[in-house]
């Protein structure tokens, strides 16, 4: 089961869902879908059922409902969090699916989330669902944000190059670049080699992963839906170049879909990179599940391996 995410215009995000419903009449699922953006997380269920054998038509009815929290992690949704970004803001203000002729069906807005049910032809037996979300935004803000994220994008006007060892470079704007991190200010306000050569040479963050802290530095959001991988190199590019909103975006990513397996590869990742936030919140899980994870191989394996963080974590139990 597939399911992607892309931002087709400012507020409005596409959902690709890919449902296989192969040699079943009915069935129910459901994921959980992140816009870190907007600090919200939302729940999107679909229930099927087939009506018509020969024509290959289901009754599926959509709902989508906006998580309050994590699921595992109580705490990453922070009280301040939510002042950053009014509720206004956060929630949708129209959800709507398209048909197989690009017909708009529009959601049903509900006391708990939003809903629709409609028929669909099953192709190659699967259910593909284009269902898109549309955000509330600040017109003006967002016309000059596009504006920005235009330079950047068409490379105009560009006084410094950054450079890869595969040869690869990718330009920006000094002003745009200094204004948006301390550290570039830093590095352009000052008689540095870099300002002279009008040349930064990159040699310890993959070209993919600098041009989303580009993105993000110009634009204010990512152009792509951050991973774990993802998010844990950005997440220290971030905290390189002190971009602190990416960095927050990055922990909360991280944090999100806390599961125990991943708990303690995590928390060796967040203590070799200094990123106190997700450090914390780990070692608060653990305390919280710690009557089952202390019967795993995984924690047995961490005592041996890093008593150090060990001792972090029967500490936090106190």
């Amino acid at each position: 089961m597939g399911l992607t995410i892309e931002e087709t215009h400012g507020s409005i995000h596409r959902v690709t869902w890919r449902i296989n419903c192969e040699n079943k009449t009915s069935g129910q699922i459901n994921k959980t879908i992140p816009f870190a953006r907007f600090f919200a997380h939302f729940d999107i269920s679909c229930t099927y059922n087939e009506i018509n054998p020969v024509e290959h038509i289901f009754n599926a009815e959509f709902r989508l409902k906006q998580l309050e929290n994590s699921t595992n992690n109580e705490s990453s949704t922070s009280s301040e969090d939510r002042e950053t970004l009014p509720d206004y803001y956060r929630e949708p203000c129209a959800v709507w699916i398209t048909d197989t002729n690009d017909q708009k069906q529009m959601f049903k807005r509900q006391s708990d989330g939003w809903e629709i049910k409609t028929n669909i032809k099953v192709y190659t037996d699967s259910i593909w669902a284009s269902i898109f979300i549309q955000f509330n935004t600040f017109s003006e803000i967002s016309v000059l944000l596009q504006h920005l994220t235009n330079i950047y994008v068409n490379q105009s006007n560009c006084d410094i190059q950054f450079c890869f060892q595969d040869d690869r470079k990718i330009g920006g704007h000094v002003s745009i670049m200094a204004a948006r991190s301390p550290v570039f200010a830093a590095m352009f306000n000052h008689d540095m080699k870099e300002k002279q050569t009008g040349e930064v040479v990159i040699e310890d963050i993959e070209f993919e992963i600098f041009q989303e802290l580009l993105q993000y530095i110009y634009s204010g959001r990512m152009k792509t839906v951050l991973t774990e991988a993802t998010a844990r190199s950005l997440c220290v590019a971030a905290d390189k170049y002190d971009v602190p909103g990416l960095k927050e975006e990055c922990t909360r990513a991280l944090l999100f879909d806390l599961k125990r397996g991943k708990a303690f590869d995590l928390l060796v990742w967040a203590d070799l990179h200094s990123v106190e936030k997700v450090k914390k919140e780990i070692l608060t899980y653990v305390a919280k599940h710690f009557k089952t994870i202390c019967q795993t191989d995984d924690w047995e394996a961490f005592i041996l391996n890093y008593p150090h963080l060990c001792l972090l974590v029967t500490r936090n139990l106190m």
